[in-house]
């Protein structure tokens, strides 16, 4: 082979090398920005969905809290009604006694007047 030969071919050869460095670095640089791109995209979405997340389990929270509140509001009226109901007992069944009393009473009351 001729000198030229070799010449043309290191030429040929470093001009295949200088192209495919060139591919290959773009090829790196879209792959390392589309890695890139996806990350940041998923983080976004990562932080979407936490952020919604925690808005749902606030309300829930604050709906239970409600619900709690109503059954205890319930529970403490039950007992107001519970104590009524036995003080009206209590009141009833004295009066009973009382009127028993009396009528108990006015007969011994006509048996001395009569």
């Amino acid at each position: 082979m001729p000198e030229s030969w070799n010449y043309h071919l290191s030429q040929w050869s470093h001009a295949i090398e200088e192209t495919s460095l060139q591919q290959a670095a773009i090829t790196t640089a879209i792959g390392a920005g589309t890695a890139f791109a996806l990350l940041t995209a998923l983080l976004i979405i990562l932080l979407i969905m936490g952020f919604v997340a925690v808005r749902i389990q606030r309300r829930q929270a604050e709906q239970s809290a409600k619900a709690e509140l109503a059954l205890v509001s319930a529970d403490a009226l039950r007992g107001a009604r519970a104590t009524a109901a036995v003080v009206a007992v209590g009141v009833l069944m004295s009066r009973s006694e009382l009127g028993g009393r009396e009528a108990g009473e006015n007969k011994s009351d006509e048996g001395a007047v009569s």
